[in-house]
This record gives C-alpha cells, sequence and structure tokens, in this order.
C-alpha cells in the first residue's frame, strides 16, 4: 500500500512540476482513439486519451479504456470478463514522444468453485500499472503508432512484466 501511495505521490509531483502553462503551445490534436494489444487491459482494449499541452514541449495525456479477456463464462454462457485501465501519462516530444505514467486497472472475472456443485461469482481486483515507452505522431495523416514496457502490480501485491502496441487516430 506504500508503494501505491508513494507512486501517486510521485505523479502528482511530477504533474505540478511540468503544469507551467507559459508559452504552451496546444498539441495539434487532443483526442486520441486507439487500439491497444497487451498494455493495461491484457490481451488488448480500445482506449480514448485526451492529451494537454503542459509546454512546448511537454504534455499530460488522461486515458480509459475497456478489455475483455473472455466473453463466455465456463458454461460456455456469454458472461465476459471486464477489464478497465485508467491512466495519467506525461509526454515529451512533438512528433517522436517519450511517455511516462502510472494507473489502475479494475477488472471484473468470473470464477467458478467445481468441488460441490458449481457456483460462480464475480471477483473485482485493483492493478496499479506502469507506462514507458514511444509514440510516433504523424500529424498529417492524424495516426499515431506506440510501443511501451506496461508492467504491473497485480492485486497491488505482485509485480509483472509486459508490454504494448498501439495504433490509433487522432482529432480536434
Amino acid at each position: 500500500m506504500r508503494l501505491l501511495q508513494s507512486t501517486y505521490m510521485c505523479t502528482l509531483f511530477l504533474v505540478l512540476l511540468l503544469c507551467n502553462k507559459a508559452g504552451a503551445q496546444d498539441v495539434p490534436y487532443k483526442h486520441l482513439i486507439f487500439l491497444e494489444a497487451g498494455g493495461l487491459a491484457g490481451i488488448g482494449s480500445v482506449n480514448y486519451q485526451y492529451d494537454m499541452s503542459l509546454s512546448n514541449d511537454f504534455s499530460l495525456g488522461f486515458r480509459g479504456g475497456f478489455g475483455t479477456v473472455h466473453l463466455k463464462d465456463y458454461r460456455l454462457k456469454f458472461n465476459p470478463d471486464l477489464i478497465f485501465p485508467f491512466s495519467i501519462q506525461v509526454l515529451y516530444g512533438k512528433i517522436h514522444r517519450a511517455e511516462m505514467g502510472v494507473g489502475q486497472t479494475i477488472s471484473n472475472f468470473q470464477t467458478a468453485n467445481l468441488r460441490r456443485n458449481p457456483i460462480h461469482t464475480r471477483t473485482t481486483n485493483f492493478n496499479t500499472t506502469f507506462t514507458l515507452g514511444y509514440r510516433f505522431d504523424h500529424h498529417k495523416m492524424r495516426l499515431f503508432y506506440r510501443i511501451a514496457y506496461t508492467p504491473y502490480i497485480e492485486k497491488n501485491k505482485h509485480y509483472k512484466h509486459w508490454g504494448a502496441i498501439s495504433i490509433g487516430y487522432a482529432f480536434k
């Protein structure tokens, strides 16, 4: 829990440090929609991100998404596992951009106890996520590509290594 608190405090400090609006120019496109393979939601996800300029080279991204692992449960009925990643990123650069972020993933999974009569329940878990990556923004085509190292702390107890590849579309 202390690791989680110190992570959020470091992110807040970094955001406040970079929030100097003097001389800031707007990012060309503030809204992003993208598909991500791997990443914060496990196997894949659909995401929305809002980018806000902080200075000439820095911007702040607020991200939310939706992903799933299984659409059917052990009884083969439609009962999807749900994953919702939320994060905040600091981006540096204009076209070639470095990004660093922290967030939280909320996952809701179907589980079954098969020892007795099959009893199914849903369990909700919280995972702290981190992002360290590279994003290429092709402003003329409004496309962007991204690759990132996205480790997470599963159930806020176990550190796991993970990665992501993304492709998306930017608009005003």
